[in-house]
């Protein structure tokens, strides 16, 4: 991985723009020693956005980042301490889990930063300090659409079943927090009408569990709305939902989904070939 930007803890915040090229993965990495009787956690890392050309592509918490990582990849650090040394990272992805072809194709029209907040993180090192990193490395290749996810949080008050459409189409994950913790009897989805899931919490889970190939239980839950991991297959989806609560609670929700980019598409096939023909062109001579 290649370093693009660090910044001291101290400054509790980040902004930095994306430069020009075609890139990967992006990883942001936290580094800090706690003080006296403080030890760090995934969610003292705070926000993190990704904006392209002043929308939200990525607007979620580092926790759910790392916890998604940690499902679909394998192990992302989460490593904390007590009065020690804390790291964790959070990824990034330019394409659906499933999806390594797709890229982040920045070009000279284009205004990309990644906006972070890790003030709980800072003033748990306040002391000693630490730093966040922000890593990727170039990639060739064609970005054919943006990679979104979004939260959806839902809270209520009293034992209550909720209900409700996901107003966005192509959706091709929806990821449920720590959801053993929560009083919820059971989960209802819908994909393009038709139900696909009504079930316990607990199932869901364990399906989650092996569904991904996880070693040991996970507590954040993801369903796929294209199993077969072709991208063609969350074209056009629409998702609802229904969950029974039991008693007050706060239900962790987000969404994945993709959102085509025909320019972006063509201009970054264009860039891909006229790299490729040049690293030919050298060989050659």
């Amino acid at each position: 991985m290649r370093l693009l930007y660090s910044q001291s803890l101290a400054n509790k915040t980040l902004t930095f723009y994306l430069p020009k090229g075609q890139w990967g993965n992006i990883i942001v990495e936290y580094i800090g020693t706690t003080d006296t009787g403080q030890t760090g956690q995934r969610s003292d890392m705070g926000s993190v956005i990704l904006n392209w050309n002043g929308e939200d592509i990525v607007n979620v918490d580092a926790e759910i980042l790392n916890l998604l990582a940690n499902l679909y990849g394998g192990v992302a650090e989460a490593t904390f301490a007590t009065a020690g040394l804390n790291r964790m990272i959070a990824i990034l992805t330019p394409g659906v889990w499933y999806d390594s072809q797709n890229i982040f194709d920045v070009a000279d029209t284009d205004k990309v930063y990644i906006k972070l907040d890790f003030t709980t993180f800072a003033n748990k090192c306040a002391t000693s300090g630490g730093s966040v990193n922000i890593y990727s490395k170039p990639k060739v290749g064609v970005m054919n659409y943006f990679h979104k996810i979004i939260s959806r949080n839902i809270n209520v008050s009293s034992a209550v079943t909720v209900a409700d459409t996901f107003p966005i189409s192509n959706v091709s994950q929806l990821y449920l927090k720590n959801l053993a913790s929560r009083n919820i009897s059971n989960i209802q989805i819908n994909k393009d009408d038709e139900n696909i899931i009504d079930c316990s919490p607990k199932l869901l889970n364990a399906y989650s569990d092996w569904i991904h190939l996880l070693e040991t239980t996970n507590g954040t839950v993801a369903v796929d709305f294209g199993e077969s991991k072709d991208i063609r297959e969350v074209i056009g989806t629409q998702i609802s939902y229904k969950y029974t609560f039991t008693a007050a609670d706060t239900l962790e929700q987000y969404f994945s989904y993709v959102e085509f980019t025909p320019e972006k598409a063509s201009q970054s096939r264009l860039t891909a070939q006229n790299k490729i023909l040049k690293n030919i062109n050298k060989r050659i001579q």
